[in-house]
């Protein structure tokens, strides 16, 4: 798994808005090359275990593959990722970035709100297909569901 940093809520919805920031001076076609790129740094710096490409840890939905795997340390989520089409990638990255280092508490109950207004906000689903677009939903559903399986 990979290293993480604490962080609390603020710090998510403070990572989003400048990720809203960056985006809003963006045209449609320059969104999904941001993406893009977001996903490939976020690989490069934090690879994901090609044996860890299994079904039980592909995101439901994704039309591509996409894989994702949670870990509790200090009981903070630390999520790791990818996906193989390369925008869903940049989903997963940004919500990866934002989202880990979170208390498992502050998970449960603040940040789907948070995550929502980004996805609302920053109207990228309207630059791609139905299929990509609902991609940030579902990897974030399966984060959720990946927590809840780990406090049973």
């Amino acid at each position: 798994m990979q290293h993480f940093t604490e962080i609390e809520i603020s710090g998510t919805k403070r990572f989003l808005d400048e990720k809203l920031e960056e985006l809003s001076e963006l045209e449609s076609i320059d969104k999904i090359e941001y993406l893009v790129e977001l996903g490939a740094m976020y690989q490069s710096k934090h690879p994901f275990d090609e044996s860890l490409m299994v079904e039980v840890n592909r995101v439901p939905g994704c039309v591509s593959g996409a894989y994702l795997v949670l870990e509790i340390k200090s009981n903070r989520v630390v999520f790791s990722g990818m996906a193989e089409a390369k925008t869903v990638n940049g989903f997963m990255a940004i919500l990866l970035e934002a989202i880990n280092g979170l208390l498992v508490s502050e998970f449960m109950s603040e940040s789907e709100k948070v995550v929502a207004d980004f996805s609302k906000k920053s109207e990228i689903a309207a630059t791609l297909t139905p299929n990509r677009a609902n991609a940030l939903g579902n990897i974030y559903a399966m984060m959720k569901k990946l927590v809840l399986g780990f406090e049973k």
